[in-house]
């Protein structure tokens, strides 16, 4: 690589990292590690740092349910926000796909409903409980199971009424501490 290249992917790299750091919780807690700059500078051998940049303001701004679940709009209300999970290699160009498209005011997913386009033969929804960033979203059915604890997915159990406490008796007259030691025998 030029020095004149290197030193582009190098302000490339860290315009992605920045941005993506803007939108942390703790932005002074993040760093330019040496993993995360390969990573971005690997994904940047492929896209632009415009459309990675695009790809951060998506995963953060966007509506979409994608972006939701992401920022944790999912049943574990877990976020997938890290460079690792957003620069994942499966799914970097139809996320920046679908980025750029946000970014142009357009919507981001098809409104004929999801394509199978990876050739396994399968249906969407298989590739949808595969990959999490997956747009269509298809919840599984409740599970009823005989166990007393709640299976997955299952819908909290009601609120059963407790037996009210048994009557007390008379209170007990007050009878020393419980320090001292009983007189021997």
């Amino acid at each position: 690589m030029k020095k004149k290249d290197e030193r582009d992917v190098n302000a490339q790299a860290e315009a992605v990292f920045e941005l993506w750091r803007s939108y942390q919780r703790s932005p002074d807690r993040c760093s330019l590690t040496d993993t995360r700059k390969k990573l971005l500078y690997a994904r940047l051998r492929s896209q632009t740092g415009e459309t990675l940049c695009a790809l951060m303001r998506y995963a953060f701004e966007s509506d979409t349910p994608e972006a939701r679940f992401w920022r944790g709009g999912n049943a574990e209300q877990r976020e997938y926000l890290d460079l690792e999970n957003l620069l994942r290699v499966k799914t970097l160009d139809d996320r920046v796909e679908r980025a750029l498209a946000w970014v142009d005011g357009e919507d981001p997913h098809d409104p004929d409903g999801p394509k199978d386009d990876d050739d396994d033969g399968d249906e969407p929804e298989c590739d949808a409980r595969l990959d999490p960033g997956f747009p269509a979203r298809v919840e599984p059915p409740p599970v009823y199971g005989h166990s007393l604890r709640r299976v997955r997915g299952a819908p909290a159990p009601e609120a059963q009424a407790s037996p009210p406490p048994p009557a007390r008796s008379e209170p007990q007259p007050f009878r020393g501490h419980s320090l001292r030691r009983p007189p021997r025998s």
